[in-house]
């Protein structure tokens, strides 16, 4: 017969490969949605210079370009609702076995990152709807009095 409380006292002092990896994959996992809040920062700054009377860049009228804008919004809504599914799954299936030792936590970071990710798109995508009409106004009249973007004057 084993003393499962030595067992159980040696476990909790030392820290395996497994919390490990648990750890390391929520420092990724905040790498990965810090990354996407700074590219939805700079495309604001680019908006907000075209609101300032610049002319927008190239990538900034095919990132705001409808199909670009629509593909993205569904993409993050059918995200955000595949990883909310999966969640109460998850959820479902742990109240349903008891509510005991929770083994799935792994799966809880996934659904969980996938879920913020996807909630970040579709609202970046309404975001960029927001000022859509007038970069496609821009992109219709005539440059006269705006001022260059910054990637037309180091072209030159």
């Amino acid at each position: 017969m084993r003393d499962t409380r030595c067992q159980r006292t040696h476990r909790a002092e030392t820290i395996g490969l497994d919390e490990t990896l648990y750890l390391a994959a929520g420092v990724v996992t905040l790498g990965v949605l810090a990354s996407f809040q700074l590219i939805v920062f700079g495309l604001a700054a680019a908006l907000y210079g075209v609101e300032a009377g610049y002319r927008p860049a190239r990538w900034l009228l095919q990132l705001s370009a409808r199909p670009v804008r629509l593909s993205g919004a569904v993409l993050g809504l059918t995200t955000a609702a595949a990883a909310l599914f999966y969640l109460v799954r998850l959820t479902y299936g742990w109240l349903a076995s008891g509510a005991g030792l929770f083994s799935g936590l792994q799966h809880v970071v996934l659904a969980s990152t996938l879920l913020v990710f996807g909630l970040q798109l579709l609202s970046a995508s309404l975001f960029l709807s927001i000022f859509a009409g007038r970069l496609e106004r821009l992109q219709r009249q005539p440059t006269a009095g705006l001022v260059p973007a910054a990637e037309d004057v180091l072209d030159e």
